[in-house]
């Protein structure tokens, strides 16, 4: 697994009128008098293998707003903010890069400061309830569709940056007031892909018509990732901290992506990121796969192969199942599934009605990492078997138990640029 980390430089130039100083004041920057701070900004340029990260597209590169924060080292207050736009920046080229330079000057003071930067921030993102450091690594409540949207993706700080800025006519302006920004997206990209053997029609029927979304996406985050020993933790990561109004599910299903489609042309999905002290069922998110299933292969009440129905069933019709020692009854009639499960089951199995044929498969990802789903991170999950009936619904079975290896889809999982993960999954 690759990391690769989207970078966003910001060269940082400080311009302002001080009066005269003495020669010790090249030394040490004073605290405190006025300037202001230039930034110019650069993103590496989507699409192209020379900026590093192929799997980005415009849209997820795109920088809409620029809110800057200046905080006091010494006291972590904060002296100054800022709000640029797109439309304070130029764009000045580069050699596979998109390079903006920013014609606005922030105010600030010269001194010791930790800047932060958070682009395309939604309206529901309190800037000015920012007053300390931590209040950038407090807890947001916040859905995934305020940070992904149709204009852009919100990014944050990956670290505060020290800096002790100095006046324009010191010495070390050149290289004191020179300041490179990293900053993630603050949310997960994941794909779902068919693998190129993938078959759809088994001795048990036909599947078609399959989609994809993600449940348990996390409400709650940091708009700067918090990390204790490089543990990544979000606002609910401790155990005994689980609320399923916290977590929200996408429920719009979109199709599956072909194996041969171009990275930037898949239809994918987002979440917030989400980490668990002890991965559980009900806690982490994972990756829905939905599908219309048709029988090849429809029973009478005795469990008999029923051929005035065989083969005359339709694809979207209800069916119903009975599972029995290992193996799977179809029925289109509830009272024949009934019967069945009364005379030969003994009562003792299930009789589970699958409303227009739609089915369920399940997959937590990223298993490398306890199923955790990280900011910045692209996962790519590459179908390799589906195995009929799967659930009725699109919730986990077993929400009270850990998350075992066996899912109902086996799939390969990959990180990338943007971080890509890739992992094949066999769904059942």
């Amino acid at each position: 697994m690759k990391m690769n980390f989207k970078h966003v430089m910001l060269a940082c130039a400080l311009v302002a009128g001080f009066a005269s100083c003495s020669k010790e004041d090249n030394y040490l920057p004073k605290e405190g008098q006025a300037t202001t701070m230039k930034l110019n900004i650069q993103f590496p340029k989507p699409g192209t293998k020379t900026a590093g990260d192929q799997n980005a597209t415009e849209l997820e590169s795109k920088m809409n707003t620029v809110d800057v924060f200046i905080f006091n080292t010494a006291t972590g207050a904060v002296t100054h903010k800022a709000h640029l736009t797109s439309g304070q920046f130029s764009y000045s080229g580069g050699t596979g890069d998109d390079v903006y330079t920013g014609s606005a000057k922030v105010a600030t003071t010269t001194g010791a400061k930790k800047i932060a930067v958070g682009l395309n921030l939604p309206s529901t993102f309190d800037v000015a309830a920012v007053s300390t450091m931590n209040d950038l690594q407090k807890q947001w409540e916040t859905s995934y569709t305020n940070l992904a949207t149709g204009t852009g993706i919100a990014m944050f700080s990956k670290d505060f940056v020290s800096a002790d800025l100095v006046s324009v006519d010191d010495n070390s302006y050149d290289t004191q007031n020179k300041i490179d920004v990293t900053v993630e997206r603050m949310v997960a990209k994941i794909s779902v892909q068919k693998s190129q053997n993938l078959t759809l029609t088994s001795v048990a029927g036909i599947l078609s018509d399959i989609k994809y979304s993600v449940r348990q996406v996390n409400k709650l985050t940091f708009p700067m990732q918090v990390k204790d020993a490089n543990v990544v933790k979000d606002p609910n990561w401790a155990t005994g901290t689980y609320n399923a109004n916290d977590l929200e599910a996408d429920a719009n299903y979109v199709a599956v992506n072909a194996h041969d489609a171009a990275v930037l042309d898949w239809k994918v999905k987002y979440a917030t990121e989400n980490t668990n002290e002890k991965p559980f069922e009900k806690l982490n998110t994972y990756v829905s796969v939905q599908a219309v299933f048709t029988p090849a292969v429809i029973c009478d009440a005795n469990g008999d192969k029923d051929d005035t129905k065989t083969g005359t069933f339709s694809t979207g019709d209800d069916f119903y199942t009975v599972k029995l020692n290992g193996d799977v009854y179809y029925f289109d009639d509830q009272a024949d599934a009934e019967a069945f499960n009364t005379s030969v089951a003994s009562g003792s199995a299930a009789v589970v009605k699958y409303t227009n044929g739609v089915c369920y498969f399940y997959s937590f990802i990223n298993e490398a990492d306890d199923f955790d789903v990280l900011r910045n991170k692209f996962y790519n999950l590459t179908v390799k078997q589906i195995v009929p009936p799967g659930n009725n619904t699109p919730e986990v079975k077993n929400p009270d138990d850990p998350i075992s290896t066996k899912t109902d889809i086996t799939l390969d999982i990959t990180i990338e640029d943007w971080d890509y993960s890739n992992e094949e999954i066999i769904l059942s």
